[in-house]
């Protein structure tokens, strides 16, 4: 059932910006003003960059044209090969950052059909998520099941000033982290629960809010992956999918949409 949740949460995600009333697709892969074609969260494994359509799987970075959106055209040709255990695809602006249960690449595409790639840099082997804004990336690793390969679970903060040449800020110890989104100064992680942290300092992020003072509804949920699109959070969590205002000091529940059905047993699902 897991996957079905993730596949029906982007598809919701996307409809809600669309639907935005003041959000559109920027060839960033974020929201600016007019009509929109959508946003991704952290654990995507797909995004857009002006009319190209990256998509990863667990070796491959693959590229779409997209210029005729009802016909994207496979660029075999342009497949780049990087490593196992390739996980997720998250872009801003011209880059491209990518999470694999080793490191962190980086790929610039200001040529949006050759992608070419700046950096790598590595961490102990974990699940590996990872956002980004301005001149700072955070990671996310958990060790959630075997497939992660480690007992870490932390947050690590990387200065990208340098997309060449990243550097390791900040770790922060978290219980069972997974995906995470951003929004201005207001960094969203999915961790036992939803944790919100201030980002006005980005390199010191600092826990301002949670779940935990809320009612019995929403205090326990198990989420997986947020989007945060126009003071609207969307949270997808192991019983369904939520939407939160975080325009205030505090996140306000708006919304839930119940989703049953059987769950995975295959750990390698989680990912």
């Amino acid at each position: 059932m897991k996957k079905s949740l993730i596949y029906l949460f982007y598809v919701l995600a996307a409809i809600a910006a669309a639907c935005s009333t003041t959000a559109s697709y920027d060839s960033a892969g974020g929201l600016g003003d007019g009509g929109g074609a959508g946003k991704g969260g952290s654990m995507a494994r797909f995004a857009i960059k002006d009319s190209c359509l990256y998509v990863v799987d667990q070796l491959t970075l693959k590229t779409f044209d997209i210029h005729i959106p009802e016909k994207p055209v496979y660029l075999q040709g342009k497949d780049l090969i990087l490593e196992q255990g390739i996980e997720t695809i998250f872009p801003v602006d011209t880059l491209l950052f990518i999470g694999s249960r080793n490191g962190m690449y980086i790929f610039d595409v200001k040529r949006p059909l050759f992608p070419t790639r700046l950096a790598m840099v590595s961490h102990i082997t974990s699940c590996d998520p990872v956002v980004a804004a301005g001149n700072y990336a955070y990671v996310t690793l958990n060790s959630t099941s075997k497939w992660c390969g480690t007992q870490a679970n932390i947050m690590i903060v990387y200065d990208i000033s340098d997309p060449r040449s990243p550097r390791e800020i900040r770790q922060l110890n978290l219980n069972s982290p997974r995906g995470l989104g951003i929004d201005g100064s207001k960094l969203f992680v999915c961790d036992n629960g939803l944790k919100v942290y201030d980002i006005t300092t980005p390199d010191d992020p600092v826990w301002v809010d949670d779940l935990s003072f809320k009612d019995d509804a929403v205090s326990n949920i198990q989420t997986y992956d947020v989007i945060p699109i126009n003071g609207i959070l969307l949270v997808i969590g192991s019983d369904g999918f939520y939407q939160f205002d975080y325009n205030g000091d505090a996140l306000k529940l708006i919304s839930k949409i119940t989703v049953t059905g059987k769950e995975d047993n295959d750990e390698e699902q989680d990912n």
